[in-house]
């Protein structure tokens, strides 16, 4: 019966990220309805996969080799052979009950470095493919079938996220993906949280102008003028009823919970009326709190519709777009003001919205409840960022930009300059020096350095478990080499260290950072320098912290 479900006896299996040898640092996803690549991010729901593997003893591939299927997490959809090489891979519901081979895929023996191929159970010929022709795989390259020649693009790892808590995408919650489920209640959380738990939240706007947001005002929902500390301009898009609420078009409902008040978006009275907020009941299914969206409109705009009659958006009311402008249900007539985009904050400054206090990415935090407020976090328990620079020339900080790890004009304003030097490994990890390891992970993102695939490669970014020890993310500093300056090595192989690839130019804005055999070049010694403990924005959660910077030195060789 619709609203009684029995849970599955059988453990949950952990869910996997998937990347391809061509390119780590992104993962596979779902973005509009297709497989593809994006920036590897483990708080994005989309970018978690269950290897589906209850097929595995009846069905094989002429290899003999068990087959599986790869569930998404957030959508419950999997991934179904393509038309024919060439083509890309499509998205199905995924039904456990049945046996569909087109679902149905294999993984080959080790190609290289524990990367395989993912061919299509009754086609080994067929493998999934990254669509980069002659170009580097990016953030959103397509994924499709080709015949196997073993690239780089067609070679995959399956990597686990661990049994942690980690971000449930159906239920917002922090689960142990080896049990069942627990949902969380807004107030009433049942086990401590860790930061990676926090829900990604979103900003909404519409096409007629993007610098004003959904927000909450006077307890109605307004646009408000852009702005990432604003905590009523943070909604998460809450899917837990997405599997079995479904459109007339079979499009996925979910509710639009703002992240200060707890309170859901609700359908008006009808058209021509306001939206209005309620308390979001988790465990109540009310489809007077759910929407859908539609299919792309232009540029990824779509339409916000209610579930139970999608003839109505969101709309501005009279189509003026100003700080304040009431959000009403409409028909839909195609306008500007009627379509919309939900994106992460990302990388943006955004406020911890229930009580303001910065807290640490590396260790765990309180629980916070809507209206419940935890202990106030312990001095100590907040990292200290810094910022980077080599000695070739102090003006240029360690940052990522476009996925890659570069060297950018100072400003300690860019949260994409601010690193945390992680030392929960440095007691059991050391190099052959007996220096202690290290990570260094970037404040805005949550990524880690990764070691290059050799030298004079550039340095990776990867999403970092502070659970999971990985050497390839641990590195160590060399003794004082001058004026302070020390080479940054991998901790397996101190030979080879941190370097800002110039050649004979100076160190510029967007230089590349490699990993170089040691010379002991300005360009290859680095020192970490506290940011004065100015208050500066905490990238991820808005709240200020104690920074300390980390210089790279301009190259002259």
């Amino acid at each position: 019966m619709e609203g009684h479900h029995h849970l599955d006896q059988h453990p949950q299996p952990p869910t996997v990220k998937i990347f391809c040898h061509a390119n780590e640092g992104y993962c596979l996803s779902i973005r509009d309805g297709q497989v593809v690549l994006a920036l590897a991010n483990p708080l994005d729901p989309f970018q978690h996969w269950i290897k589906d593997t209850r097929h595995s003893t009846k069905v094989k591939d002429v290899e003999g080799r068990s087959a599986f299927s790869l569930v998404n997490k957030a959508t419950g959809e999997a991934i179904k052979h393509s038309l024919g090489d060439k083509h890309p891979v499509r998205l199905v519901l995924f039904n456990p009950q049945n046996l569909d081979e087109s679902v149905l895929w294999t993984e080959s023996g080790n190609v290289r470095n524990g990367f395989r191929c993912i061919r299509m159970v009754n086609n080994i010929s067929l493998t999934l493919d990254a669509l980069g022709g002659h170009v580097e795989v990016h953030d959103g390259t397509s994924v499709v079938n080709w015949p196997c020649w073993n690239g780089d693009n067609q070679i995959w790892k399956m990597v686990s996220y661990g049994y942690d808590a980690i971000p449930n995408p159906i239920h917002g919650a922090p689960i142990s993906l080896c049990t069942p489920c627990v949902p969380v209640v807004f107030g009433h959380h049942p086990c401590p949280l860790a930061v990676s738990s926090q829900p990604p939240m979103v900003k909404i706007f519409c096409g007629a102008n993007e610098g004003y947001h959904l927000s909450i005002r006077d307890g109605k929902v307004v646009l408000a003028s852009a702005n990432p500390h604003d905590p009523f301009q943070h909604w998460i898009k809450e899917m837990r009823h997405s599997t079995k609420v479904k459109d007339v078009e079979g499009r996925p409902a979910f509710a639009l919970v703002n992240k200060s008040t707890g309170e859901a978006i609700k359908q008006s009275l009808g058209d021509r009326h306001p939206v209005r907020l309620v308390p979001f009941n988790p465990h109540d299914l009310d489809e007077s709190v759910l929407w859908t969206e539609s299919s792309n409109v232009r540029n990824g705009f779509r339409y916000i519709r209610m579930v139970n009659n999608i003839s109505l958006t969101l709309d501005v009311i009279d189509g003026q777009i100003h700080d304040g402008a009431i959000v009403i249900n409409w028909p839909c007539i195609n306008g500007e003001n009627q379509i919309w985009k939900m994106v992460p904050h990302g990388d943006e400054a955004i406020p911890n919205l229930i009580h303001g206090a910065p807290i640490s990415l590396c260790t765990p935090c309180v629980p916070v409840g809507f209206g419940h407020h935890p202990r106030p976090l312990a001095a100590s328990s907040q990292p200290q960022t810094v910022k980077i620079f080599c000695r070739a020339n102090e003006r240029y900080c360690l940052s990522i930009r476009d996925g890659k790890v570069i060297l950018a004009s100072a400003n300690p304003h860019d949260p994409f300059q601010h690193w945390i030097k992680e030392m929960r490994h440095s007691t059991k990890v050391k190099d052959v020096e007996g220096r202690p390891a290290f990570a260094l992970v970037n404040k805005a993102t949550g990524e880690v350095i990764k070691q290059s695939l050799g030298d004079t490669h550039p340095v990776h970014l990867v999403p970092f478990n502070p659970h999971d020890l990985d050497e390839s993310m641990l590195w160590t500093e060399s003794s004082d080499v001058r004026d302070g300056f020390k080479c940054i090595r991998m901790v397996n192989n101190i030979s080879s260290t941190l370097d800002a690839l110039a050649g004979h130019v100076e160190v510029h804005d967007g230089t590349s950072v490699v990993n170089w055999q040691c010379w002991n070049g300005d360009n290859q010694i680095w020192k970490m320098v506290p940011y004065d403990d100015e208050a500066i924005p905490n990238p991820t959660y808005g709240a200020p912290t104690s920074c300390c910077t980390i210089h790279v030195a301009s190259c002259r060789l």
